[in-house]
């Protein structure tokens, strides 16, 4: 079931939500994995759900690496006469 449909169920049926999301590298994005009470549990109206769905993995952008170098500086002196 889509968290979309689940939130939607919820909500028919007098239940408050609350969503848990976890990022999967493999899952579809928005599929519900689990919730809290068990579904088909009997709960009292107006009971909070929680709703653990799936989130695409962030990406990671990894910047180059760069290198400064610093030269010393040198001073010629001409030789005396």
């Amino acid at each position: 079931m889509t968290i979309t449909e689940a939130l939607a169920e919820a909500k028919r049926r007098g239940l408050r939500t609350e969503r848990v999301n976890l990022p999967s590298p493999t899952a579809r994005p928005g599929i519900v994995v689990g919730q809290t009470p068990a579904a088909g549990s009997s709960v009292a109206s107006s009971t909070v759900v929680w709703l653990e769905s799936t989130v695409a993995m962030p990406t990671t952008t990894v910047a180059p690496s760069t290198t400064t170098t610093t030269v010393p500086a040198t001073t010629t002196t001409a030789p005396r006469r």
